[in-house]
C-alpha cells in the first residue's frame, strides 16, 4: 500500500433530483472519477461524493469542511459552475494549500474570460480538459499535491495564478480499462442506470459541446457491455439511458451493444431512453428498437428546418428523410420527441414559428430549447458575424444574427403562453425549455408525460406528484438567471419583519418610481445578509436579491460595496428590463444597506421572514 493518504471530496449538483416516473438519471461522471480512483490499489484514500441538488454554495461549503477533504473535484456543468464558483473560493481561502480541480462541461478557460469568473485561476488550481478519469487519479496520487507539480499533469490548464497554462496533450485510454461504479457496486437502488457504448462524435455541430471531442472512434467491447448490463440488473435499475452522442452514430458500438443485449437481455423489462440522429437511422437499428420490451423513448434532433440557419450550425439535414424516419419510429413507440432549439444564429422569430408549426405538426412530442452559448461551442467557434449577445452567467442566449434586441425574450413570453394554454404541456430545464405532448400523451389527458417516462408506472407517478398532475413548472424560485445566488425558500415564520416599517415602504415607492409602476413590489424577505425583493414585471415574476458584496463574488452588479442579483422563473432578462433593473438598483443604494444593517441584529439567521405587500 502506498503511502499516498488524502482526503478527497468530489463535488456535483443534481439537476433532475426530482424526477418522477421511470426516467430519474444522476450524476454519472462523477461516479466514473471515483470508481476510478477507488480501483487503485496504490491509493489509501479517504474519498466522498458531495452530491444534492441545493445550487446554495453556503451549505456545500458547511458541508464539505466537516470532512476537510486535501482534494477538491468539482463538476462543472451549466448548473453547478457559478455554485461551485463561489464554493472554491471559500474552500481556497479555508484552506490554501488544498488542491481544487474543476472538470466537466463548463471547466474551460473560456468560461473565465467571462467577467463574472475571471478571477478563477487564482483558487481554482486546475481544468480538466478531456476525459477525466485518468487525469484525476494521476492528481490524487501525486506525493507532492501542489499547483506547481499539476504542469507535470497531462490533459489540463493549470493555473499560473492569473491564467491558465496548457499541459502536453494525453493519450486517451482504453475503455474497456476505465472501471466501472456500477460493475464496483458503487451505487444502488438505481432508478435510471446510464449506458456508455463509445465516446466522441462524428459530427461538428457549433452549437454543440460534443463537436470538440475526438472522432467517435473509440467504443467500449462487448465483454464490458454485457458486464455492464448485468450489473444494472443486479442493482435493480428499471431503465437505462444511452449516454452516447447518439444511439446511431458509431455502427460497432451500436453492434457491441446488440449483442450484449442478445446474452443479458436486460432491455426486455427495462426502459430504454436514447437520442439517434435521423440522417443515419438504418434498418439494423429499426431491428433493435423493434425489440426493446420495456419501452422506449427518443430523443430527435432537428434544431431547425432551415437549412441556412443549419447551414451556420454544421448541421447536416434531409428534411424528407427526417419526416419519414419519424413517421416509422412512431409506429415502434409513441414516445418520440422532436428537439429544436430557440434562438440560433441566422434563425428568425418567423422562420423559428415556422419550425416549431412544422415539428408539431409530425405526431411526436416536441421539445424547445432556449440557445445556449457554451464553450468548445458557440461560445468559441462562431465567427463575429454572428453578433451574439448572452448571459454570462447562465448563457443563455439574448440576440444574434436574426434575433435584434428583444426578440428572444418575446419569443420565450410567446411560448411560455403557449405551453400555459396547452394541456400536457409544461415548463423545464428551469424556465429554459418548453415541451409540447403528442396525441398520444395528450390523449392521457393528466397522466401525459409519465405515460412518454413509463406506462407502467403513470398512476402512481400521478399520485406521488404534489398538487396532482400540473405540470406547468412556474413556481418561485425553480430557475436560475442573472443571479448568482438563490434565495433561501425554506418555510417562512409567521413572526412580524425585522425591517423597519418605513425602509420597507421606502423600498416599495422606490421600486414604483424607478420603474414608472411597472414593476410592482409584492414582498420584502430577508434571510441574514441576504435581501430578496419579489417584483411582478410585465414579462413575469422575478426576484432581485441584495447582499454585501464579497472579492470576486458573481453577481449583476456591485453599488457602494452591495451586490445586486436577479432571478427569475422562464424570465429572460431583455435590455429594457435590465435598464429598470438598474434604475431600481440607483433607487436602493440607499435603502438596502439600511434594510440589511437592521437584519445583522437579527437573531435567527437561519430563518426567513416575510413581509407580504399590498
Amino acid at each position: 500500500m502506498s503511502a499516498h493518504r488524502s482526503r478527497v471530496a468530489l463535488l456535483c449538483i443534481d439537476p433532475l433530483r426530482d424526477e418522477l416516473g421511470d426516467f430519474k438519471p444522476f450524476n454519472y461522471s462523477v461516479r466514473k472519477v471515483q470508481a476510478s480512483v477507488v480501483a487503485d490499489p496504490t491509493l489509501d484514500v479517504e474519498i466522498e461524493v458531495f452530491d444534492y441538488e441545493s445550487k446554495n454554495a453556503e451549505e456545500f461549503v458547511e458541508r464539505i469542511e466537516k470532512m476537510n477533504p486535501d482534494i477538491i473535484g468539482a463538476s462543472a456543468y451549466l448548473w453547478s459552475f457559478p455554485t461551485f464558483y463561489e464554493v472554491a473560493r471559500a474552500l481556497k481561502r479555508a484552506r490554501p494549500d488544498r488542491l481544487i480541480i474543476f472538470g466537466g462541461p463548463s471547466a474551460r478557460m473560456e468560461m473565465f474570460d467571462l467577467p463574472p469568473f475571471r478571477d478563477g485561476p487564482k483558487f481554482i488550481d486546475a481544468l480538466v480538459l478531456g476525459e477525466g478519469e485518468d487525469v484525476f487519479r494521476e492528481i490524487v496520487t501525486l506525493d507532492d499535491s501542489t499547483r506547481d507539480r499539476l504542469h507535470e499533469v497531462r490533459g489540463i490548464a493549470a493555473s499560473t495564478g492569473d491564467g491558465w497554462s496548457l499541459t502536453p496533450t494525453r493519450e486517451m485510454p482504453i475503455l474497456d480499462t476505465i472501471p466501472s461504479p456500477f460493475q464496483m457496486g458503487l451505487v444502488s437502488n438505481v432508478k435510471t442506470a446510464h449506458l456508455e457504448t463509445f465516446r466522441g462524435c462524428p459530427l461538428s455541430c457549433t452549437f454543440c459541446q460534443w463537436g470538440d471531442l475526438s472522432k467517435a472512434n473509440r467504443f467500449f467491447s462487448v465483454d464490458y457491455l454485457v458486464r455492464e448490463l448485468e450489473s444494472f440488473v443486479s442493482v435493480g435499475a428499471r431503465s437505462a439511458m444511452i449516454v452516447d452522442a447518439a444511439l446511431n452514430l458509431n455502427i460497432h458500438a451500436f453492434r457491441n451493444l446488440c449483442e450484449a443485449e442478445r446474452r443479458v437481455g436486460f432491455f426486455q423489462q427495462a426502459f430504454l431512453h436514447a437520442e439517434v440522429y435521423p440522417q443515419y437511422l438504418t434498418d439494423e437499428h429499426m431491428d433493435f428498437l423493434r425489440s426493446v420490451g420495456g419501452g422506449i423513448n427518443l430523443g430527435l434532433g432537428l434544431q431547425s428546418y432551415n437549412r441556412d440557419v443549419l447551414g451556420n450550425v454544421e448541421r447536416p439535414f434531409d428534411e424528407k428523410r427526417f419526416e419519414r424516419v419519424v413517421h416509422d419510429l412512431l409506429e415502434i413507440t409513441p414516445r418520440a420527441e422532436i428537439e429544436i432549439i430557440m434562438g440560433l444564429p441566422g434563425d428568425s422569430p418567423d422562420s423559428f414559428r415556422r419550425s416549431l408549426d412544422r415539428a408539431l405538426g409530425l405526431g411526436a412530442s416536441v421539445r424547445v430549447y432556449h440557445c445556449l452559448v457554451l464553450p468548445n461551442a458557440l461560445m468559441s467557434r462562431s465567427p463575429e458575424s454572428f453578433n451574439m449577445k448572452y448571459d454570462p452567467i447562465d448563457l443563455s442566449m439574448i440576440s444574434c444574427l436574426g434575433w435584434e434586441d428583444g426578440a428572444v425574450q418575446k419569443m420565450s413570453e410567446e411560448l411560455t403562453a403557449l405551453a400555459e394554454s396547452s394541456p400536457g404541456a409544461f415548463l423545464h430545464n428551469d424556465g429554459y425549455g418548453w415541451h409540447f405532448p403528442s396525441p398520444a400523451e395528450a390523449a392521457k389527458g393528466e397522466e401525459g408525460w409519465h405515460f412518454m417516462l413509463s406506462e407502467r408506472e403513470a398512476d402512481a407517478a400521478r399520485d406521488a406528484m404534489p398538487g396532482g398532475s400540473e405540470r406547468v413548472e412556474n413556481a418561485a424560485g425553480s430557475s436560475e438567471g442573472s443571479g448568482a445566488t438563490e434565495a433561501a425558500q425554506g418555510e417562512r415564520r409567521a413572526d412580524p419583519p425585522s425591517i423597519a416599517p418605513s425602509v420597507r415602504d421606502a423600498i416599495l415607492s422606490g421600486v414604483s418610481d424607478a420603474t414608472a409602476d411597472a414593476w410592482q413590489l409584492t414582498e420584502v424577505v430577508r434571510q441574514g445578509d441576504l435581501l430578496t425583493l419579489r417584483v411582478q414585471t410585465p414579462s413575469g415574476e422575478l426576484y432581485l436579491d441584495i447582499r454585501p458584496a464579497v472579492e470576486g463574488g458573481v453577481s449583476f452588479k456591485v453599488v457602494d460595496q452591495f451586490a445586486y442579483s436577479y432571478r427569475g422563473t422562464g424570465h429572460k432578462m431583455a435590455e429594457a428590463t435590465l435598464k429598470q433593473f438598474e434604475a431600481v438598483i440607483a433607487q436602493l443604494r440607499h435603502l438596502a444597506p439600511m434594510a440589511l444593517e437592521t437584519s445583522r441584529d437579527a437573531p435567527a439567521a437561519s430563518h426567513s421572514t416575510g413581509a407580504p405587500l399590498g
